[in-house]
């Protein structure tokens, strides 16, 4: 490749990006992000996911909403927000390992591999 057209596309490129109009990507969390926690409120999960949502919201500089969603095992909250969350960034949850037997159990409309994204490992 010719040195002075890779430099022409640099200039470019650095001017685009320094124009007032280029578009520039949404600050995240521009509101507030809930965390679906699948058990009963008050239990030791549901303390250190508290506890770190607490944490993170320093960092974020955004509240995190705490939902208890309690039932099936751990399955009922990651299921209901599998499938029905934008899947945007602001609804999170905690998924316990009953959520990867779940689909060989029942029938499904989604698959926990597949899904959903993995954030963080907290046990295991």
């Amino acid at each position: 490749m010719n040195r002075s057209f890779v430099w022409l596309a640099l200039a470019g490129a650095t001017l685009l990006l320094m124009s007032p109009d280029a578009p520039r990507a949404q600050e995240y969390p521009a509101r507030p992000v809930t965390l679906i926690v699948p058990f009963a409120a008050g239990g030791t999960i549901d303390i250190g996911l508290r506890a770190l949502a607490a944490a993170t919201e320093k960092h974020l500089c955004q509240s995190i909403v705490v939902e208890n969603r309690t039932g099936a095992g751990g399955v009922l909250g990651p299921l209901q927000m599998a499938t029905s969350s934008k899947p945007d960034g602001y609804t999170i949850a905690q998924i316990p390992i009953t959520a990867f037997r779940y689909p060989f159990t029942r029938k499904t409309t989604f698959n926990p591999v597949n899904d959903l994204s993995y954030i963080l490992s907290l046990s295991g």
